[in-house]
């Protein structure tokens, strides 16, 4: 065996002297600091607080104001609906049956919570409160709400003797929806308003049906709310 001995090469000596730490470091760091000055002026972009001044509408957060009595503090419900007072709400629930037998279902609506001074939800269920939900059937339910106040819903005058009895149960179906004989009038006054979201509970309880009451929220908001603005001019105030 013939061993050839070669001989070895001696590493070439590096100088740090001639080697700029700092530069290598500046620009391994610099696409990172681009990037992250790029997300943080998005980020600026999206929290500018509102100013209050009208732009061209180009649909930036500027233009969108979000005051905060307009957000409604709403905890634990199943149903959330919102309107204004005087407005009048109808909702339609639709219980279905997934099971291959007869039920028997009872509505029970319970009275809604206080919700401002002269300020009043009245809500009623149009139609059946009780009947039989058929297998693999479903039935609609009609829930009006009334966001009233007590110049909006004047009482209406108590049935006298005379009166039949189906009259007397239209009026007093007509009093439970917030209405009068079938109409709503409305008086040349002053709307009432809320200064802030306010919110009123209450309980639909669907008896027959394997489940716990269904928690209503209704939510009043102020008018100066996302109102519908109109633009009276072509041109813009930027």
């Amino acid at each position: 065996m013939i061993q050839a001995t070669l001989p070895r090469r001696g590493a070439q000596p590096f100088d740090l002297s001639q080697v700029d730490l700092n530069r290598m470091a500046r620009d391994a760091i610099e696409p990172w600091a681009n990037a992250f000055d790029s997300w943080r002026s998005g980020v600026n972009d999206v929290m500018r607080p509102w100013t209050g001044q009208q732009t061209c509408g180009c649909g930036c957060p500027t233009c969108l104001p979000d005051p905060c009595n307009c957000k409604c503090c709403v905890t634990d419900a199943d149903l959330v609906i919102e309107g204004r007072v005087g407005e009048r709400r109808v909702i339609p629930i639709i219980i279905e049956n997934k099971w291959r037998r007869e039920r028997e279902v009872e509505l029970e609506l319970s009275d809604f919570s206080k919700v401002a001074d002269g300020i009043t939800i009245n809500a009623a269920i149009v139609g059946p409160k009780t009947f039989k939900l058929a297998p693999c059937g479903r039935q609609e339910v009609i829930l009006v709400v009334n966001y009233t106040t007590a110049s909006l819903t004047p009482a209406p005058a108590p049935p006298s003797a005379n009166t039949p009895a189906a009259s007397r149960a239209a009026a007093a179906a007509a009093a439970a929806a917030g209405t009068r004989d079938g109409n709503d009038t409305i008086p040349d006054r002053e709307l009432p308003d809320v200064d802030r979201c306010v919110v009123a509970y209450a309980d639909l309880r669907v008896k027959g049906c394997d489940l716990r009451s269904i928690r209503i929220a209704v939510a009043v908001l102020p008018r100066d709310c996302e109102p519908f603005v109109v633009d009276c001019g072509c041109s813009c105030c930027c």
